[in-house]
């Protein structure tokens, strides 16, 4: 069964690369400055967490590894980085959100969310997501394990009473950013979608469709994201009865649970957004060397 291995992640992976190459054109030939941050850091974290996973995943799979391989420190810089590129995400959606309601309730004025400030929150963005992997990587007993099985990350540590707050703390943080984050940002994407609705201006008439999307496209971002939490904790919970499941439906859940991230960029920012998918489609159609991207759409 295709499902049982990660061989289709490689056809995945290509497909994915293959986008975010097509997307980093896009981005170049647009004139949107303050939109071309968020989508660089976007393919930085896609590309980046698929490469990870080629080695975390893929490689051991294929070719097995000493029980050791996830303990050793080269691996462990690998696993830093995939983390960071996979909880990126979350810091983005909610940077948006923020940045969106920043606009909508002072919109002239304002150089908080810049192009050059918006370089600097995403700079301290990654440097505390690097710190905040060290909870766990540093410790030389404790790192994070890939569940070839059930395609789950297990933060594993060999002697558990010796990290108990460790772990403890580990589990806060992890349930801030996967859970609180993207829920908070379709908070704000809500009060966004009533402020405008409220409002009575008329150059703001016609922005109904936009709105509507922005906030729908942001509740289906956030449930992404949350998949692969919800899933690993209710796992735990349930194993005993999912156990008990054919081999195929427990393999595909777990593909998709796994693997329902590595084409993110995809889902936001094609399949979601009507104007980059006409921008991507134009690229991958027209004869023109060079084509104006006139427009480019943050859509969460």
């Amino acid at each position: 069964m295709i499902w049982q291995g990660p061989a289709i992640a490689i056809i995945l992976h290509i497909l994915v690369y293959f986008f975010n190459f097509l997307l980093l054109i896009v981005l170049k030939r647009s004139k949107v400055l303050h939109s071309k941050v968020y989508i660089f850091n976007m393919i930085i974290s896609e590309v980046a967490m698929n490469l990870t996973q080629n080695f975390l995943i893929e490689f051991p799979y294929f070719f097995p590894q000493d029980p050791d391989f996830y303990s050793l420190w080269p691996v462990k810089v690998v696993e830093i980085i995939s983390q960071m590129s996979y909880q990126c995400k979350f810091f983005i959606a909610i940077l948006m959100a923020v940045n969106r309601l920043w606009i909508v309730m002072k919109p002239i004025g304002s150089e908080v969310f810049s192009s050059m400030w918006l370089k600097v929150y995403m700079a301290v963005g990654w440097i505390v997501l690097f710190f905040r992997q060290l909870i766990i990587i540093v410790p030389d007993d404790c790192y994070f394990k890939m569940d070839l099985d059930q395609f789950q990350v297990i933060t594993f540590c060999e002697n558990l009473e010796d990290y108990e707050i460790r772990l403890l703390i580990n589990s806060i943080i992890s349930k801030f950013i996967h859970i609180f984050l993207p829920w908070t940002a379709v908070l704000l994407n809500l009060i966004v979608f009533v402020f405008l609705k409220l409002r009575k201006k008329k150059h703001q008439m016609n922005r109904k469709s936009l709105e509507n999307s922005l906030f729908i496209n942001s509740f289906v971002v956030s449930l992404l994201l949350t998949t692969n939490y919800i899933y690993n904790h209710f796992y735990l919970m349930f194993e005993p009865t999912l156990s008990q499941q054919s081999p195929e439906i427990q393999s595909a859940f777990s593909f998709f649970n796994f693997y329902g991230c590595s084409f993110f960029n995809f889902v936001v920012y094609f399949l979601l957004d009507p104007i980059n998918r006409r921008n991507v489609i134009n690229i991958l159609t027209s004869e023109k060397r060079k084509i104006r991207v006139r427009s480019l759409r943050i859509v969460f």
